[in-house]
């Protein structure tokens, strides 16, 4: 009989009262593992069977051969059996599966052995049906350029860019789902001694703050356009420059220095025409454009002190002035999308301090603060609603709005770095085992699942020990280097999940 349930490997076939005792003759077939598809064979009956007789049969469909496994399927017809044949009249199949759904793959990377795509079939109960592998027959529904697909599900992708594809088993088709290609990470090297970097998304710059040590650019602004990798004329932006942001509309850059004097740069000219202080007089230890406010950005104030920075002020400056009522924020801080909270780290006290602040017409205010056990050189992102803090202790998943912790993740390493990916609900985790290990990764975790997203991707070829990483682009970030021997200053990782 032919077997249209791509599902299943075996059937069980029953015709009561077709034996020459008046008993029921049954037989049980397997299939070829390798045919998808309809699938017909010949069988032979294991007993005789009444001349002429006239049955109704039933069969069953099982995931496994030998009558073994999940049924994915039942079928009825009236048998007409003789001695030598059987014959069939209106056969009707009934699958057992009525929805599809394709799994998430994540990012898949340009070339390559292939990516095996995976599918659950679902019945009418709502649970998960096993059914055969390379029982669904997968298509690619959008961007066939961007990706090779076999009936199969083996995705390979070959060109960069978005695909969709689906899968039907026995007649079921799943929704489309999305297959984002990527170009396989690559590494690119820079060799200035910086301080500081900052992204200007709008024109796809990465600007470099490069120290007085600096073989390029000392005491200047570096730009490299990452569109055609080149790295510009370093341009002045006040004395000795060591913290940095971009506008938000990417027309100003804006630097502070040590001595707490601040300078303004428009991108189109690099000519610095405006230098002030703020009224604190104190130097800035993290700068961030306020989003949605082109002109405006949002930096914490510090004054070093033995290690730690007992004279802190998060302050807001628009176009001159700088918003009262500021409020201390810790180190490290970040914002929404909406430009109205800031987020900050303490990476010196121990339990470490988070902090969120309500950004208005007036300054910060400050909402909540938390304490959790993260280690030294705590860093910070913001994520669709998501607070992420990476200590060499852990990481943890924050809710904004109110400040309650709603996972943590990883084991020791020393140091983490955490930037948002541009584009998805991750975020991008740099750590290393030990402080002189080689071993550098990068890995996507998901702020909805608080899980790794994808599996750890080696970062080699640089020297020195990763420092302040930022995001870059979609699926791309960019970090410092630091320590004895780091000649690679600035490092590029392209082509992340």
């Amino acid at each position: 009989m032919s077997n249209p349930l791509t599902s299943s490997l075996s059937a069980l076939v029953v015709f009561p009262k077709a034996g020459t005792d008046g008993g029921s003759v049954s037989v049980t077939v397997s299939r070829d593992s390798s045919q998808v598809g309809a699938y017909a064979g010949t069988y032979q009956l294991p007993q005789e069977v009444a001349t002429n007789a006239v049955s109704s049969m039933t069969a069953t469909f099982y995931s496994e051969a030998s009558g073994q496994g999940t049924v994915v399927g039942t079928a009825t017809a009236i048998a007409k059996l003789s001695a030598s044949t059987v014959q069939f009249s209106a056969v009707v199949v009934s699958g057992t599966i009525k929805s599809v759904i394709v799994i998430p793959t994540g990012n898949l990377p340009i070339g390559g052995a292939g990516t095996q795509l995976q599918f659950s079939a679902i019945d009418a109960t709502g649970s998960v049906v096993a059914v055969t592998p390379g029982s669904g027959i997968w298509v690619v529904t959008a961007g066939q350029t961007n990706l090779k697909l076999t009936a199969d599900g083996m995705a390979t992708g070959t060109t960069a860019g978005t695909s969709s594809v689906s899968v039907s088993v026995d007649g079921v088709t799943s929704p489309a789902a999305t297959v984002p290609v990527v170009s396989s990470p690559t590494t690119t090297l820079y060799g200035v001694d910086a301080s500081d970097v900052a992204y200007d998304p709008n024109h796809n710059f990465l600007y470099v703050c490069a120290t007085a040590l600096s073989s390029v650019g000392p005491s200047q602004i570096v730009p490299i356009d990452l569109t055609s990798n080149s790295v510009g004329t370093p341009f002045s932006a006040g004395a000795a420059p060591t913290t940095i942001c971009v506008s938000s509309d990417g027309s100003e850059l804006f630097a502070a220095n040590a001595t707490g004097e601040f300078c303004r740069v428009p991108t189109a000219t690099r000519v610095a025409n405006l230098e002030f202080s703020m009224p604190s007089g104190l130097p800035a230890v993290q700068m961030l454009p306020l989003p949605n406010a082109p002109g405006s950005f949002i930096a914490e104030l510090a004054q070093p002190g033995l290690g730690d920075f007992p004279t802190r002020e998060c302050a807001i400056y628009d176009g001159g002035t700088m918003r009262k009522n500021a409020a201390n924020m810790g180190i490290r801080i970040a914002t929404d999308t909406a430009g109205t909270q800031v987020f900050g780290v303490d990476d010196w006290d121990s339990p470490n301090s988070d902090f969120l602040g309500t950004i208005s017409s007036s300054g910060v205010t400050e909402a909540w603060t938390n304490g959790a056990e993260l280690g030294g050189e705590v860093d910070i992102c913001y994520q669709n609603g998501v607070l992420v803090l990476g200590g060499y202790v852990q990481m943890q998943f924050v809710n904004t709005s109110n400040g309650v912790v709603l996972a943590s993740s990883g084991s020791d390493a020393w140091y983490r770095y955490v930037a948002p990916s541009v584009g998805t609900n991750d975020v991008y985790l740099l750590s290393w085992p030990t402080q002189n290990s080689n071993q550098v990764t990068i890995q996507p975790y998901d702020v909805t699942s608080f899980a790794a997203s994808n599996g750890p991707i080696p970062v080699t070829g640089f020297k020195g020990s990763p420092a302040k990483m930022v995001a870059a682009g979609p699926h791309r970030v960019a970090f410092l280097t630091t320590g004895s021997g780091a000649a690679d200053r600035v490092v590029v990782e392209t082509g992340l999940p």
